[in-house]
């Protein structure tokens, strides 16, 4: 069996964000809702189902997923809620979930509770609730990274490092990096294709291919996102499956292509690259970005991946034929817990 779930500050916010406001909404929801406004729910319990049955044929041998929980991390109030979602959710699919609370302020006693839980026969899962400790304001960190010789830029990057590459079904440790695996993928396809991806990544993945009646390959998407637990990984996976891929950040716009291929593109605002494009993710952690949704095509798919509201739903609305996913929380708490079998 697999394991590990690290979190980043992206991960964790949405995660719990869009899994607490999915199930609040839900009885509020009329049942008359416009059918251009895609529920996941129904993906999200294929997922479990799948976990569900596995969890019961291996009853000798429960799994056990352990999340880390630092007691001075900056949004502490957020990862106990979210470790109370994640709690009930694996006792309902037949998942053992064990807290760790670490009470010392130092990346030391961190580090010591995933040592320890990297030694254990009967942990299947970490899961370590990031963000932790601050970014130091040089330009490198305390820790340097034994493999490559350059310094972490915090000591959560150095963290993440530590959990063991057969529990770490997050991938992101710097050998599960999207940005080496790309390219990899196109030259050594045994190896990539036991790629572990971030959670949430993986569920958009999924939802996407649930949504393409025709496939990935050949079609063009936009990505407004790059980082490790998002929009890298998504793009790879994406470009991997056939497609074209603009990923956009706040400095520059990335073409991801089939076959490994990555190139910069200097001509393509948003605007453009959602002109092109028949899928598009938005994942801005910001309440101030909004998608100009006049440029989205007829007919696209569309998925809000952000705690905020990236995408105003009556705008979106307005564009014919579009298929538009508020709400990704349920389908990537299954795919963490897919993860770990």
């Amino acid at each position: 069996m697999k394991a590990a779930c690290q979190l980043s500050p992206l991960l964790r916010r949405t995660s719990a964000y869009m899994l607490l406001r999915t199930r609040s909404l839900s009885s509020a929801i009329p049942h008359d809702t416009d059918e251009r406004v895609i529920d996941v729910s129904n993906l999200a319990m294929e997922l479990r189902h799948s976990v569900r049955e596995y969890a019961a044929a291996h009853v000798a041998n429960k799994m056990k997923l352990v999340g880390v929980l630092a007691h001075d991390g900056p949004f502490r109030d957020d990862a106990e809620l979210y470790s109370e979602c994640i709690g009930n959710t694996c006792e309902e699919d037949g998942i053992d979930y064990e807290v760790q609370r670490v009470m010392g302020p130092r990346p030391q006693d961190v580090e010591a509770a995933i040592r320890d839980a990297n030694e254990r026969d009967d942990v299947h899962g970490i899961l370590v609730y990031y963000p932790i400790f601050k970014r130091q304001d040089s330009t490198r960190g305390p820790y340097k990274n034994r493999l490559t010789g350059v310094y972490y830029k915090s000591s959560d990057d150095y963290l993440r490092d530590l959990v063991s590459s057969k529990k770490d079904v997050e991938g992101l440790s710097h050998s599960h990096n999207a940005r080496y695996l790309f390219r990899d993928r196109a030259t050594n396809p045994v190896k990539s294709s036991n790629v572990i991806y971030p959670c949430t990544a993986l569920s958009v993945f999924k939802i996407l291919k649930a949504q393409q009646d025709n496939g990935l390959a050949g079609q063009t998407v936009t990505i407004v996102n790059r980082s490790e637990i998002l929009g890298r990984p998504l793009a790879a996976m994406l470009a991997s499956s056939g497609a074209h891929v603009y990923s956009i950040d706040a400095d520059s716009v990335l073409l991801f292509r089939p076959e490994g291929r990555l190139r910069r593109v200097t001509d393509m605002p948003l605007e453009k690259c959602l002109q092109k494009s028949s899928i598009v993710v938005s994942g801005v952690p910001s309440p101030s970005f909004t998608l100009p949704c006049e440029y989205i095509n007829p007919g696209s798919t569309v998925v809000n991946v952000s705690e905020f509201e990236n995408i105003k739903e009556e705008s979106i609305l307005e564009v014919p034929e579009v298929r538009f996913v508020p709400h990704v929380g349920k389908v990537t708490v299954a795919v963490l817990e897919q993860n770990l079998v």
